[in-house]
């Protein structure tokens, strides 16, 4: 099933201001808006449904492994990824779909404008999460491999778990602002979907949530290269000292144990 929309059919102007929505064309074109089909959004819905269950399948099994223990807080880190990533599609999937089948107009489905606030809420939510995410598992394996005992000592399980907690009710509570009047969310194009509105200057805070939506993706961004780098680092220097290790002379018991307490 195939569309042509025009962006006078696609946003409508009349939803409710108490919502924090403005209805409007992200991309200031009155024209065509191209063709678009409802394939897509069942597709990737689909996609992504299937793929993150069968991660979490793959994590819930490694899990549940005696000997992935040291591993466990790697795999909570993966798994959440995963989950959260799941909850997104599911979460905002349907919406689109929806107004695909209404011939792309979106107040058939929303009059009141409350779903949009909802969808906003969910991008903003499971946009920021994945990056936080990662960005705990980067540091999570840069402390395992550059401060071992540190992280032996330290690192559990239940720390993971609270971190990870941590990280969801703060970026829900971050996405809740422009409900409680701080930016607010827009319909975007095609019409389908909405997001953070970065056009109007005139609403309270809408510069500052956009804005800061933007440096916390970033820095996210950066905490997670900058933590890959100095793993890879550590890596590569470890590998190197083995190989030092290996090309010694080690003639006797002792000396190999030498050897032995120099890698360790």
């Amino acid at each position: 099933m195939t569309y042509k929309c025009q962006s006078s059919d696609v946003l409508p102007q009349n939803l409710t201001a108490g919502t924090m929505i403005s209805l409007q064309d992200s991309t200031g074109k009155s024209a065509s808006c191209g063709f678009v089909s409802v394939f897509f959004p069942i597709t990737m819905m689909v996609t992504g449904m299937v793929g993150n269950s069968l991660a979490m399948l793959l994590v819930y099994s490694a899990y549940r492994k005696k000997e992935n223990k040291r591993k466990k807080s790697f795999l909570l880190c993966i798994g959440s990824l995963a989950l959260t990533d799941l909850f997104g599609q599911l979460l905002t999937s349907p919406i689109v779909i929806s107004v695909y089948r209404a011939d792309l107009k979106w107040k058939r489905v929303d009059p009141s404008g409350t779903l949009c606030a909802f969808f906003g809420v969910c991008m903003t939510t499971f946009g920021l999460c994945p990056l936080f995410l990662a960005s705990a598992m980067a540091i999570e394996r840069a402390l395992a491999i550059t401060a071992p005992h540190w992280y032996s000592h330290y690192m559990k399980t239940n720390v993971t778990k609270q971190v990870l907690v941590i990280i969801w009710c703060l970026v829900f509570l971050f996405a809740l602002l422009p409900i409680a009047g701080v930016g607010k969310y827009t319909l975007q194009w095609p019409g389908t979907w909405c997001f953070i509105s970065t056009g109007d200057k005139n609403v309270t805070g809408n510069t500052f949530f956009a804005t800061t939506f933007a440096v916390l993706g970033i820095l996210s961004l950066l905490v997670t290269l900058s933590c890959n780098v100095v793993t890879i680092r550590a890596l590569v220097t470890l590998v190197q000292a083995m190989g030092e290790v290996n090309n010694r002379d080690c003639y006797s018991v002792d000396g190999h144990y030498v050897c032995a307490v120099d890698m360790l």
